[in-house]
């Protein structure tokens, strides 16, 4: 048998591979991890508030949700939770770039602001791969 703590880290994984999943177009496959994660945190109602990797699993399980809702329905809310949650930088400013792009599909008029600090902010942390994300953005 695995270890709750050994399972609860594997959430972490499984919201990577949900962004893989949502980036490759596969909204089904992200929608079935994205399931695959709350079946594991309900196997696992007492947990400890952060797992080695330093995140708690009811992040990790946001983060993926954010990546099912740029398939299924664009999310500003979540993108901002998440920016608003972020425990390393690249994430905090990751979450701003998808935000942005959210922003941008439901008309919101800040998208053009939004845009424009994620940029600031990806020059200051030279996150080349962010950068380019959101020269996508314009």
């Amino acid at each position: 048998p695995v270890a709750p703590i050994e399972e609860l880290m594997t959430v972490g994984t499984l919201r990577a591979l949900t962004q893989a999943q949502v980036d490759e177009g596969d909204g089904a496959a992200a929608r079935r991890t994205l399931e695959r994660i709350d079946g594991i945190l309900a196997a696992h109602p007492r947990r400890p508030t952060a797992c080695v990797q330093l995140a708690t699993p009811e992040l990790y399980r946001s983060m993926a949700a954010a990546e099912v809702s740029r398939i299924e329905s664009p999310d500003v809310d979540a993108w901002a939770y998440i920016e608003s949650h972020a425990i390393w930088a690249h994430w905090e400013l990751y979450a701003a770039a998808r935000k942005a792009e959210a922003m941008q599909q439901v008309g919101n008029p800040d998208a053009g602001t939004a845009l424009a600090s994620a940029k600031e902010r990806a020059r200051g942390l030279s996150s080349g791969w962010i950068a380019g994300l959101l020269d996508d953005l314009d």
